[in-house]
């Protein structure tokens, strides 16, 4: 999955998509963010139950599992 490069403004980084005003200090935020927002991914599903979680959070799972 490519993600689309944001946008430097400053110190910050601009999501690039149109109508999506979200900035970011740190690349890996941005990154997050795209995935779980922008990129159309399905959620991550839990094997053992009905939950889901956030694509661009794939951690939740696991803790979740632990």
């Amino acid at each position: 999955m490519a993600i689309i490069s944001a946008i430097r403004e400053g110190n910050r980084l601009k999501c690039p998509v149109p109508g999506c005003s979200r900035t970011f200090e740190a690349n890996k935020d941005y990154r997050r963010h795209y995935r779980s927002k922008h990129a159309n991914l399905p959620p991550h599903k839990c094997p053992h139950c009905e939950r889901t979680f956030d694509p661009g959070r794939p951690y939740q799972l696991s803790e979740h599992s632990e």
